[in-house]
């Protein structure tokens, strides 16, 4: 093998750092040279007349010591007669495929001091010659009695060390194994006696220090705290059982273990924790509070909850698809906050005082909930753009806010809720009214975008920039804010629907029409396929708003499904609420009419539930609005705030299941 210098065979330059095979024959005045297994060189030397004793010299000219060759020679074999071309290739290619140093298996760490462990060599070819360890993997001293030995016992390990197996094969070069170390460690987790953490049996070294990084192996006794502890770091390559215990970690967490946890453990993450990841080993984890005081963006291997307390002092919470869920949150800042990266959702328990749930994407968007009674859980998630279709759909991108808040009401106690968004200016689109703004929700039944029933106002602050409702009693799903022309093409008053013999009167209004075109009347027996019935074009009320009505002929059996495709200059669609008509139906009624003592209503529920009951004037005005509680099947209410309404005709409306069914009725 060469390894210094430069030389050639025929010609060409043999490479640096390459084992050769180099044999060379004589035989009655004729020498040859084969490399690796060919002839490369053949010369007439003719033998002297007389046999002088000398040295035989390999490796340098012996007259010209500068001509020595800079290289290794690993074994050497001479016979005493001329090898055929035929042996010699036979020689090399036995070589080439025989000697292997195959690899070696152990344990990769030991407990310092008294240990013992077994090292085995597999998949070797030829003969073991020795085990050599190093201190450095540089320089190497043979173990002893190791010969042909395919396994050897290594003890008392203080430091790292590094071993090797030498193996050779008849007249072919030796080979070395895989290099294998073995590592030492003080505080390494064994589980041999209990339990129990604090037993010191358990323990190479005794129980760690709080500023000590533990090792957890993987073994039949999962380590249980019995007290609070703190880390230095932590080696998960098992896991490590809270048991209603509080932790401090103030370095690394590696390892594909996790923390098994209890209802009453606390984990606080230090300053100088330094992992972007928090693993449980059970499936649905629960602790009592979570306090991250470390700059890093961690996350979540399962959903969380979190029963009292989540604290982000510094840091921020990746859910991507998980959910995470606690009671109380430290303010958040537009670097410290819950990042809903995925479809994962930050929900808490929201009451008659304010919460702010500290949420947002690539910025930082809290939403503020309260209720005006009792108590109801809600889960929410923020997106960086608003879409045509709430959460999906094309992306607008103008007159809008591009953030969408995703929030789901978990239980429904029928109470109505105060919301407050909030934003930065970078998120504001062109031709977004900050002064003249308004929030508006998705509603999946009619595939639209409506308008919060308040209607437009200023927003507050300097930035951060807020947008505040009190007494929301609508359905929940992705909200947004815009302003103008943004998320809806028209702001729509009302629309209704009513039955009046054969004929279905509808009627609706606009507060404004800026940019407007055109409504189209849209018609479905199925409430999911639409199809366009009539236009009726923009009476251009681009400020004061106007009213239509028009009239359909229906001889249908049973529901038709009525809706407005409202298409502004630009060609933008978006679609009203869905309105249904009940043909040759008693399902639904509003008796007696005209009614003078009392008003009362039949009405047949497709599933029950907490519900809407709206009562308007003809001007589009809601004078009533209130929840009520239906069950499945059939259901009669009395309308108690009848006696306050004044003479007039109204239109009582009932929402189920996303339907609206509407009757006019006279109060004379």
């Amino acid at each position: 093998q060469r390894t210094g210098g430069a030389w050639t065979w025929s010609g060409s330059q043999v490479p640096n750092a390459v084992w050769e095979f180099v044999a060379v024959t004589y035989n009655d005045g004729a020498m040859k040279v084969y490399r690796n297994g060919g002839l490369v060189s053949s010369a007439n030397y003719p033998k002297q007349g007389s046999t002088v004793a000398s040295r035989l010299i390999l490796g340098s000219n012996g007259i010209n010591s500068n001509q020595e060759w800079k290289g290794q020679i690993d074994d050497l074999a001479m016979y005493n007669r001329e090898l055929s071309a035929s042996e010699i290739s036979g020689i090399f290619n036995q070589c080439v495929s025989a000697t292997q140093g195959g690899s070696i298996s152990g344990p990769s760490s030991v407990c310092s001091g008294t240990n013992s462990s077994g090292l085995s060599l597999t998949g070797h070819t030829g003969t073991i010659s020795k085990w050599q360890f190093s201190n450095d993997n540089s320089n190497w001293s043979d173990v002893s009695s190791s010969s042909g030995q395919t396994s050897i016992t290594v003890t008392n390990l203080n430091a790292t060390r590094y071993y090797r197996a030498v193996v050779t094969r008849s007249n072919c070069p030796t080979a070395n194994s895989s290099v294998f170390s073995i590592s030492t460690t003080n505080k390494k987790w064994n589980g041999t006696a209990s339990n129990q953490f604090s037993n010191a049996s358990n323990w190479c070294g005794g129980v760690p220090s709080a500023t000590e990084v533990v090792e957890i192996q993987n073994v039949a006794r999962v380590p249980q705290l019995t007290e609070s502890r703190t880390f230095g770091g932590l080696i998960l390559n098992g896991n490590l059982d809270l048991n209603g215990n509080q932790i401090t970690i103030n370095g690394p967490v590696t390892g594909n273990g996790g923390f098994v946890s209890h209802a009453n453990s606390t984990i606080i993450l230090g300053s100088t924790f330094s992992t972007d990841s928090l693993k449980f080993a059970d499936n649905n984890p629960v602790i009592k509070t979570l306090r991250l005081n470390s700059n890093v963006q961690l996350k979540l291997n399962k959903s969380l909850v979190i029963r009292d307390s989540l604290l982000i002092n510094n840091g921020k919470f990746l859910l991507g698809n998980n959910h995470l869920s606690a009671r109380v949150f430290t303010q958040g800042s537009t670097s410290n906050y819950v990042q809903t990266n995925g479809t994962g959702k930050l929900f808490s328990t929201i009451g008659t005082s304010s919460k702010t749930l500290p949420v947002g994407n690539s910025s930082y968007n809290p939403i503020t909930l309260s209720l005006q009674t009792g108590t109801d859980s809600f889960g929410v998630s923020v997106s960086d753009q608003i879409r045509t279709l709430g959460t999906s759909g094309t992306t607008l991108t103008n007159g809008n806010v591009q953030v969408t808040w995703d929030i789901q009401r978990v239980a429904q106690n029928g109470s109505p809720v105060n919301l407050s968004f909030t934003w930065n200016a970078s998120q504001e689109q062109s031709g977004f009214t900050r002064s003249l703004c308004y929030a508006s929700h998705f509603n999946s039944v009619s595939q639209a975008w409506e308008k919060l029933a308040s209607g437009s106002k200023s927003a507050t602050g300097t930035g951060p920039y807020q947008l505040s409702y009190a007494n929301y009693s609508g359905t929940f799903s992705p909200f947004g804010v815009g302003s103008g022309n943004g998320a809806l093409p028209v702001e729509l008053l009302f629309f209704n629907a009513e039955k009046k013999h054969q004929v279905h009167l509808l009627t609706w209004a606009t507060a404004s029409e800026k940019q407007f075109s055109h409504f189209e009347i849209q018609q479905s027996f199925d409430g999911k396929s639409f199809q366009s019935l009539d236009r009726v074009n923009s009476k251009g009320g681009s400020t004061k708003g106007s009213q239509y009505e028009n009239q359909i002929l229906s001889n249908h059996a049973g529901k038709v499904y009525y809706r407005l495709a409202m298409v502004d200059l630009d060609g933008t669609i978006q679609y009203s609420s869905i309105r249904v008509i009940q043909n040759n139906n008693d399902a639904f009624q509003v008796y007696p009419n005209p009614a003078t003592d009392q008003l009362n209503v039949k009405f047949d529920a497709a599933k029950g539930g907490m519900n809407e009951l709206v009562i308007s004037n003809m001007l589009g005005q809601e004078v009533v609005r209130r929840w009520v509680n239906l069950k499945d099947g059939v259901n009669y209410l009395m309308i108690s705030e009848f006696d306050s309404l004044p003479k007039g005709t109204y239109l009582l409306t009932v929402s189920n299941q996303g339907e609206a069914q509407s009757q006019k009725f006279i109060k004379p």
